[in-house]
């Protein structure tokens, strides 16, 4: 079981799933970053933390809509193109691209779409 099997839980994740997780993951940091923030911050308070964590529900959920409809959502023709070529860099890099900065350029036009 690999690293990110791991940390994603028992269930086997194919190298495909991977690297859609890893990728979607990297373009959701990067186009949800404020709701991220917002939510982080509530989650980093000890009432949203420990006391009523319920309190960063509204939160919680405007980061996962975000997500949802900028990140995982049918991609258009275009995008699911760019989504295709940073898939191939990623096999091509054997999984380094992220790390070696192999994929960048394509990453970026692709979490810019």
């Amino acid at each position: 079981m690999s690293d990110l099997n791991t940390a994603l839980g028992d269930q086997e994740w194919s190298l495909d799933e991977q690297y859609k997780w890893l990728i979607q993951g990297a373009k959701g940091h990067d186009v949800c970053a404020d709701e991220r923030k917002i939510f982080n911050l509530c989650r980093a308070n000890p009432i949203g933390s420990v006391i009523d964590p319920e309190i960063c529900l509204t939160k919680a959920e405007n980061f996962h809509n975000c997500f949802n409809n900028k990140v995982t959502q049918k991609d258009s023709t275009e995008c699911k193109a760019k989504f295709d070529q940073v898939m191939k860099c990623a096999k091509t890099n054997d999984g380094k691209w992220f790390s070696s900065g192999a994929c960048q350029e394509i990453f970026n036009t692709y979490s810019r779409c």
